[in-house]
């Protein structure tokens, strides 16, 4: 006759057969769980910049703001991935070096759409990446949400969402932002306006609007005008 396996508590070895395959069964489980491939094409925000090469970087006029190269933009550039919204900028001279504070705005369409959000130059930014920093370092990063409730030319719409990850080095600047922070889910475009002034109100906003996707291109289209900020 067959034999019949007896796993009763009178059988030890039947149980540590069983308990080493339950073992084996969940590092198994385990395994698949945690391990993820590496991302080769994601940036990571470190202060090193070798890992946005390939992305396309917009260029800025040099001519733009002569008064303080600190805050000339050249360039500027928004990528994304799975998981993070990743925004690159690039000035004349060392970005933060003086004493007193600078400040970089991102304005971010965040559903791509202008007749929606704070109403800036063309784009109607659902949120507000600004990044504050002086002595060549970063003192703060937040990402702000719009207020929809609110009149689409006031400033004080905006209202303090979460902290982001910054870091700046000499004359580049680094910053990511979590897609479920901005309400977007991976692939969907996105459209974003860079502008860096200092305390005494020299200023300078990328000529060119920031899409992710080909689905942006047209709201990037749209005319920039000239809007101070407060």
């Amino acid at each position: 006759p067959p034999t019949v396996l007896d796993f009763s508590s009178d059988n030890p070895k039947r149980l540590q057969l069983v308990a080493v395959t339950v073992v084996l069964l969940l590092l198994g489980v385990s395994w698949l769980v945690f391990w993820m491939p590496e991302e080769t094409d994601r940036v990571s925000i470190d202060g090193e910049f070798s890992d946005w090469s390939g992305i396309a970087i917009i260029p800025d006029s040099e001519a733009d703001q002569l008064t303080n190269r600190n805050v000339n933009l050249l360039g500027g550039a928004m990528q994304a991935d799975a998981v993070y919204l990743s925004i690159y900028a690039e000035t004349e001279e060392s970005l933060f070096s003086g004493v007193t504070t600078d400040l970089l705005r991102v304005f971010i369409d965040s559903d791509a759409d202008s007749a929606t959000g704070y109403d800036y130059r063309g784009i109607g930014a659902d949120h507000l990446l600004e990044i504050a920093g002086a002595g060549t370092i970063v003192s703060a990063a937040y990402l702000y949400v719009w207020d929809n409730d609110r009149g689409r030319t006031d400033w004080n719409g905006f209202t303090a969402l979460t902290s982001v990850n910054a870091r700046a080095s000499a004359n580049r600047l680094e910053a990511q932002v979590p897609l479920f922070d901005l309400s977007l889910a991976e692939g969907e475009p996105v459209v974003a306006l860079l502008h860096v002034g200092d305390s005494a109100g020299h200023e300078d906003t990328l000529d060119t609007m920031l899409v992710t996707s080909g689905a942006a291109l047209d709201v990037a289209l749209l005319p920039i005008g000239d809007f101070p900020l407060p």
